[in-house]
C-alpha cells in the first residue's frame, strides 16, 4: 500500500540520510500505526542514528504486533534487541550488524557503542 514511501525511506537510509528516512517512517506510522513491518524498518533507522534505546523500543512494539498476528518475524525483532543489548560484550559483531543494517552507508569507525543520546547528554553536562 505504501511501498513507494518505504522504498524511498530505504533508499535514503542506504545513502546515509537517516533523518530523511526517519521522517518518512514517522509519517507512515501516523497513517499505519500498528504495521509491524514499518515499525521494524523504522527501528533500523534508529540503529543507524545511534539511538539504541529508541530502536529497542520500536523492535519491542514490532515484536508484540508480529506475535499478535501469528507471524514468526517477532523472533527477528527479539534477536535484534538482544544484539543491541549485548553490543558491549560483542562489539565487533555489533559493528558488522550496524554496517549491514545501514546498507553499508555507515563504516565501522563511525559506530559508537554508547549511542548518540549518551554522548550528547554527556557533552551538555560537561559544557
Amino acid at each position: 500500500m505504501y511501498q513507494l514511501e518505504i522504498d524511498n525511506a530505504i533508499r535514503l537510509k542506504r545513502s546515509g540520510d537517516y533523518q530523511g528516512a526517519n521522517q518518512i517512517y514517522s509519517s507512515l506510522d501516523k497513517v499505519c500505526p500498528n504495521d509491524p513491518d514499518i515499525i521494524m524498518s523504522w527501528a533500523k533507522i534508529f540503529v543507524c542514528l545511534g539511538e539504541y534505546d529508541t530502536a529497542i523500543n520500536k523492535y519491542q512494539i514490532a515484536s508484540r504486533l508480529f506475535r499478535s498476528t501469528g507471524r514468526s518475524d517477532w523472533m527477528v525483532c527479539e534477536s535484534q534487541i538482544t544484539g543491541i543489548k549485548n553490543r558491549f560484550n560483542e562489539p565487533e559483531m555489533f559493528k558488522d550488524w550496524v554496517v549491514a543494517v545501514s546498507g553499508n552507508s555507515i563504516s565501522r569507525k563511525e559506530i559508537n557503542l554508547k549511542g548518540r543520546k549518551r554522548i550528547i547528554s554527556w557533552f551538555r553536562k560537561k559544557y
